[in-house]
């Protein structure tokens, strides 16, 4: 009796192995797909996002302009100067606060519907047009809304 006996792979396994890597392959690829479209739409809206913050930014840079050119404007008026710089304040949509002998003037710039840029004005002289930005901050409007029906922080 002769019989031998052969082990070894056969056609049917090798194709099934085949199917495996190439499905394995297609699978890797679409989520690379799906990572790198969802990457580019993360940059996109990061990248919306900061242009709105300096847009505002450049508009609040010119609000501190024309903060200037009103306390340069109030030294060459005979008026007088706190009640001139009151109404230009009003004019332009400045909050004047007078805290302490010190005046501060303040003003928001829209930098998309849910946030704006704060800023915040110190007069140290009108006479020299002197001030100092306090408070340059973005400030979320809408409150958030947490869905308290389940226990989780309790």
């Amino acid at each position: 009796m002769n019989t031998k006996y052969r082990f070894g792979m056969n056609v049917g396994s090798a194709s099934l192995v085949l199917i495996f890597a190439i499905l394995c392959l297609t699978l890797f690829a679409t989520l690379t797909l799906l990572c790198a479209k969802n990457e580019m739409n993360l940059t996109n809206k990061y990248s919306e996002s900061v242009t709105q913050y300096y847009a505002a930014d450049s508009k609040a840079e010119e609000n501190l302009q024309i903060i200037q050119e009103i306390f340069s404007s109030a030294n060459k008026t005979n008026a007088d100067k706190t009640s001139y710089i009151i109404t230009q304040c009003k004019k332009y949509n400045f909050t004047y606060v007078q805290k302490n002998n010190k005046i501060y003037i303040t003003f928001n710039e829209n930098i998309n519907a849910q946030q704006v840029l704060h800023v915040t004005v110190k007069v140290n002289s009108i006479i020299d047009n002197e001030f100092e930005i306090i408070q340059w901050k973005k400030i979320n409007i809408n409150e958030i809304d947490i869905d308290e029906n389940i226990n989780v922080y309790k």
